[in-house]
């Protein structure tokens, strides 16, 4: 009768912060690399997100000029 409600996920919070470690374990991976003297592979993880969000800086530098 008296459950305790679920706290809710920001979306927005929570695919930001799965890029943020997508991006950190990317970066072990080239560190990882770099040690093994190996090329690393592009990275595929949130390629979506990434153009959109370049994208969106490019246009908030143009709108500072």
């Amino acid at each position: 009768m008296f459950r305790k409600k679920k706290s809710q996920v920001n979306p927005y919070i929570e695919t930001h912060q799965n890029k943020m470690n997508d991006d950190k374990i990317y970066d072990d991976y080239i560190e990882f690399c770099k040690k093994n003297g190996e090329l690393p592979m592009e990275k595929i993880g949130f390629r979506e997100l990434r153009m959109r969000e370049e994208e969106l800086k490019r246009k908030i530098n143009e709108s500072m000029r």
